[in-house]
């Protein structure tokens, strides 16, 4: 008898536990007014094992080509098969997939996965590059799908390029340097537009955490006990900022190759430009390892150029003899330059047409024009200086000809572990932060390039103090189906000066959410907005930081 009482107890307990799983109609009714173009469907397969998981390119109707290119997003920077990410063939991930805008803008896309055996966690993937929403479907998508957890990922707000003409278009970019084959196109990113900009990237991140905690209590009738950020290059980036911007709302992170922006350096601003610069003397030398350009890369930090024998295009892109640095001159160094060279300093007098103008992308010089053109408080709107109190694990590759780990991944380590002055108390307890160093470069290359060195950890210093009694493990975050209540945990808070770069926790509630969701305006565009909390008794849309109330505005217009 006490065993099937037990037994009973045990059903009874399972069955009220399970989450109720809700239809389409109810995420829909939660998003209204939230997002719109709100498509949601039912999938015996979330995984990209089944075709109408990520759809095809240029599907969206009314874009030019390549404005959304999501199967060629999410194949850029992932293996081949068969390395990519495994589906266990014994199993289908069956569930809701959505997808949908911001209200305010059309092209600011989301695409969220909901699996019927939810684990009680949502990933939060931020895309690299300037690539859709679908970007991560075989690097993180495959993977955390079939964990159980929900996943969600935004396009950052904008849509990618399109073809076009120099002469009739502004903003054009050149897509390679002109001695290459591909040197005579021309490009135009989105994010050069007046209405998009890399600000928008944190709100439109912070807006599909919002977007996808809706529609979790919609459907499973709870809020994710853990909230964690994927993103690899500009999404890196990204995660790295939401970290340090909202400790509150994040439970840690990955940062894949995450670009490292500093006012005064490093910057791609200044390290793209040497590139540039010394890519065609070191052609023109019969790629000598002993010429002067050679070794002026590598004392701009960048790694020692390779050779894939033969050059093939499953090895390298654009193959003339298969160097490294040349898949990276025809597609990354001049580009790139141009397109944030064009939205940082706007007012720098791009000519890509005439070689002898002065003023290509080889020619900028980012330190002549800083303090000329105030360059250091465009660059402080969206950097981040290390300030980072949620647990981070950054991967960088040391063959990364685009973001090299001299000039990003390590860097960023150092300004994650300062140095403390003499006397200072030192920091004890659970280490916040790692950087994970391997040996193959951007995902392109660590598929192409099978490399026999292993990967090595480099851990932080810790960012948590003993002296506010720090109890080691941090409390498990409750599920609750209160926003407000899911959200208390530790916040952040300075001890000592800036200078002493020291940080140390107490206690502090979390945000509500519901204030959360209605506060997308309150974004902190400064880069000294660091652990800015929002003041319920401040103006409308303030952002209260270090005694100063300022008011912000969203980055994009609605348009």
């Amino acid at each position: 008898m006490r065993t099937l009482i037990a037994v009973a107890l045990v059903l009874l307990v399972l069955g009220l536990s399970a989450p109720a799983r809700a239809d389409c109609a109810a995420i829909e009714r939660a998003l209204a007014g939230v997002a719109s173009d709100v498509h949601c469907v039912a999938s015996a397969d979330l995984t990209t094992r089944n075709a109408d998981t990520t759809p095809p390119d240029n599907s969206r109707p009314g874009l030019p080509p390549n404005a959304f290119t999501p199967r060629t997003d999410a194949q850029a920077v992932s293996p081949d098969a068969p390395f990519r990410t495994p589906i266990d063939p014994d199993r289908t991930f069956p569930g809701l997939q959505v997808t949908g805008a911001m209200t305010d803008d059309a092209n600011a896309r989301w695409v969220l996965r909901l699996p019927t055996d939810w684990n009680g966690r949502l990933v939060v993937g931020v895309p690299g590059g300037l690539r859709s929403e679908f970007m991560g479907d075989f690097i993180f998508s495959d993977l955390v799908v079939q964990l159980g957890y929900a996943y969600v990922s935004t396009n950052k707000g904008m849509l990618n390029f399109f073809f076009t003409a120099p002469l009739a278009d502004p903003a054009a970019c050149r897509l390679s340097p002109r001695s290459a084959v591909t040197g005579t196109l021309f490009t135009h990113f989105y994010v050069d537009d007046p209405a998009d900009t890399i600000r928008e990237w944190f709100v439109r991140t912070l807006q599909a955490a919002d977007v996808a905690e809706l529609s979790l209590e919609a459907h499973y009738d709870r809020q994710p006990e853990r909230v964690y950020l994927l993103g690899i290059s500009n999404g890196g980036h990204v995660v790295r900022r939401m970290l340090s911007e909202f400790p509150t709302r994040f439970d840690g992170g990955v940062d894949w190759e995450g670009v490292y922006w500093s006012p005064a350096g490093p910057n791609i601003l200044i390290d793209l430009p040497v590139a540039l610069r010394n890519w065609e003397p070191y052609v023109a030398s019969g790629f000598s390892r002993q010429g002067a350009a050679f070794q002026a890369m590598l004392g701009a930090g960048y790694p020692p150029d390779i050779f894939a024998r033969p050059p093939t295009p499953g090895n390298t892109f654009s193959p003339v003899v298969g160097s490294h640095w040349e898949t990276h001159a025809n597609n990354y160094w001049d580009v790139t330059t141009c397109v944030f060279v064009r939205e940082l300093d706007p007012l720098y007098p791009m000519n890509q047409l005439d070689p002898l103008g002065g003023s290509d992308t080889k020619d900028y010089n980012y330190l002549a024009r800083r303090k000329a053109f105030q360059l250091s408080p465009r660059l402080g709107q969206i950097s981040t200086d290390g300030d980072i109190s949620r647990p981070l694990i950054t991967l960088q590759g040391t063959m990364d000809a685009l973001l090299p780990i001299k000039r990003h991944g390590r860097p960023f380590h150092r300004s994650a572990t300062p140095s403390l002055p003499p006397g200072a108390p030192r920091c004890t307890g659970t280490t916040r932060s790692r950087t994970a160093t391997t040996s193959s470069g951007t995902a392109r290359a660590a598929a192409t390039s099978r490399s026999s060195s292993s990967s090595s950890l480099t851990l932080t210093e810790p960012f948590s103090c003993s002296s506010t009694g720090w109890s080691g493990a941090p409390r498990p975050r409750r599920a609750s189906a209160s926003r407000a209540a899911a959200r208390s945990w530790r916040t952040p808070a300075w001890r000592a000066s800036r200078s002493d770069a020291r940080r140390c926790w107490r206690n502090e509630p979390r945000v509500a959410g519901t204030q959360r969701a209605r506060n997308w305006s309150a974004w902190p565009s400064g880069s000294r907005a660091r652990n800015a909390s929002r003041d319920p008794s401040g103006p409308s849309g303030s952002v209260t930081t270090r005694g100063e109330t300022r008011g912000y505005r969203p980055a994009r217009s609605a348009r």
